[in-house]
């Protein structure tokens, strides 16, 4: 290993690692250096090396500049890039599998930028300022020969994802796409192609408008996260996750979801945790519901973690957890409920924590 962080480096030559050729080294932190100039070919002497940081420096990053390379595994650009990045900048990397250019500003991703990462796993763009504000089915076609499973895009002022925008990414297993602006219908052609997909991160976006067939391209999806994103309108059929049989966590808290049909959750067998804290959903408890309370929980055999916090619910079924078999934790806090039915947790023998503050409750029958 060799550190030479916090030392002051601003340029390297062609020859400054020349003396280390031959030698076993893996590891290379030149973090922290304010670094300038790194000159083409620099590294050429160390195809032994596996992890390369060059976190905060101010780089340019040539078509050479990782020439010689061929170990690398591990390579940190946190906000270390200045000005255009050139074309097949990491073609010379062909074992790289993790590769970190958070908090960076560059004009773009160009044709050939990730051309040559075939063995790449993880690629972290977070909080660049990167002119990615839409995402085509070109953007990330440099990739398609990789076998990339993490992609993260958070912070990166995403607004449009187009149809197939990752249709060459058949390998990824987790998509980020939090934090971002996006705002716009989903057809469900926007996760085209991505057909080992388990978790999509949509949370805090500014407008996602669910159809039916937002997701009928990712059945494989385990974890869907949609926290506010402004999909008030859930009252769909069939359901927009309907197609996902093999989910098992589902997040669309704080999105004011006043309206829900009780199909809304059919066919999740395998769902485990729900959240669907700071919505609205009072209405369709209540007796006086048109058509009596809607009981949406139905058919969720499996469910370990509910929360239904702050719904403004002032009244609760009798019957809306039966079948709950597996619940271990229940919230119902910040509510307005002051009487609870008293066969309500019949069916709650796993129950390990239950949260009712912040009601009007003021005493509780026996039998609860």
């Amino acid at each position: 290993n060799l550190s030479l962080s916090y030392v002051k480096l601003s340029h390297i030559g062609k020859s400054t690692f020349q003396g280390l050729q031959g030698t076993n080294l893996t590891i290379l932190n030149l973090s922290q250096n304010s670094l300038s100039v790194i000159e083409d070919d620099s590294f050429q002497w160390l195809s032994s090396l596996q992890y390369l940081n060059l976190k905060h420096n101010n780089i340019h990053v040539s078509s050479r500049l990782f020439y010689g390379l061929s170990s690398l595994k591990h390579l940190n650009l946190i906000n270390s890039l200045t000005g255009k990045i050139e074309d097949f900048p990491f073609h010379w990397l062909y074992h790289l599998e993790y590769l970190l250019m958070d908090n960076n500003n560059f004009p773009g991703i160009t044709a050939n930028m990730f051309t040559g990462l075939n063995n790449l796993k993880y690629l972290s763009l977070s909080n660049c300022n990167i002119n990615l504000q839409k995402i085509t089915n070109k953007t990330f076609l440099s990739l398609a020969n990789s076998s990339l499973q993490v992609l993260n895009l958070t912070k990166t002022r995403i607004s449009t994802i187009e149809s197939g925008a990752f249709s060459s990414l058949g390998h990824l297993k987790i998509l980020d796409l939090g934090l971002n602006e996006i705002s716009q219908q989903l057809t469900g052609h926007e996760f085209k192609g991505l057909n080992n997909i388990q978790d999509i991160y949509l949370s805090y976006n500014k407008n996602l408008n669910l159809q039916s067939e937002s997701f009928i391209f990712v059945p494989s999806l385990r974890k869907l996260m949609l926290r506010k994103v402004g999909c008030s309108n859930l009252a769909l059929s069939p359901s927009p996750f309907h197609p996902l049989q093999n989910l098992t966590i589902l997040d669309i808290s704080n999105n004011n979801i006043a309206n829900i049909k009780e199909d809304l959750f059919d066919g999740l067998d395998k769902l485990e945790i729900l959240d669907m804290q700071h919505n609205n959903l009072a209405r369709l408890w209540k007796q006086a519901n048109p058509g009596g309370p809607v009981l949406f929980l139905k058919d969720l055999p499996n469910l370990q973690v509910l929360n239904l916090k702050s719904n403004g619910f002032d009244e609760i079924p009798v019957c809306v957890f039966k079948g709950l078999f597996q619940l271990k934790y229940l919230d119902l806090g910040w509510n307005n409920l002051n009487l609870l039915p008293a066969t309500l947790f019949d069916d709650q023998a796993s129950l390990n924590s239950l949260n009712l503050q912040k009601n009007l409750i003021t005493s509780v029958e026996e039998k609860v």
